[in-house]
């Protein structure tokens, strides 16, 4: 999946793993204030992070 908005480009690769087995790299991370409340986040190119998506069973339910 890629995304652009013309200033910027996000590529998106999904490979299915086990956590336990992918070496992930050090991701660096900048992080600035651009108003109240809000935040600029930037993730450095060539960096790799795990994604991760959790369901609860049917009837259960979290409050975070």
């Amino acid at each position: 999946m890629t995304t652009s908005d013309g200033k910027y480009t996000s590529k998106q690769f999904f490979h299915p793993v086990a956590l336990r087995d992918f070496k992930l790299r050090p991701t660096k991370v900048q992080s600035r204030l651009i108003g109240h409340n809000q935040v600029s986040i930037e993730v450095a190119s060539g960096s790799v992070a795990a994604w991760v998506n959790v369901e609860h069973p049917p009837g259960k339910f979290s409050i975070v």
